[in-house]
C-alpha cells in the first residue's frame, strides 16, 4: 500500500437489492464529471466493513478511499464527506 492521506469518498452498505459498491465508486466519479478511472490501481483502497444492523443482524459497508494527492491531481479536494 502506498503511504499516504487515505480520503474515504464512498462508503455504502453492501445490500441485496442495492447499488453495488463499485456502481457507487463509478457514480460518484460522474456526479464529478469524470466518466473514467483517473486512479491508479494503488492510488484506490477498498475496505469492507462488518456492522452490526438495526434488527442485529450483521452486514457490510464498503468504503472507497483514495489517495489524497491523486484527488488533489484531479481538482478535488480532500476534505469532502464520504458519499
Amino acid at each position: 500500500m502506498v503511504a499516504g492521506e487515505w480520503v474515504p469518498v464512498v462508503r455504502c452498505r453492501n445490500v441485496s437489492g442495492g447499488m453495488p459498491p463499485r456502481l457507487a465508486f463509478a457514480a460518484w466519479l460522474r456526479e464529478r464529471g469524470i466518466d473514467w478511472m483517473p486512479f491508479a490501481a494503488d492510488e484506490v483502497v477498498i475496505n469492507p466493513m462488518r456492522v452490526q444492523e438495526s434488527d442485529g443482524r450483521m452486514g457490510c459497508v464498503v468504503e472507497f478511499c483514495v489517495l489524497a494527492t491523486a484527488l488533489r491531481r484531479l481538482g478535488l479536494h480532500p476534505d469532502q464527506t464520504p458519499g
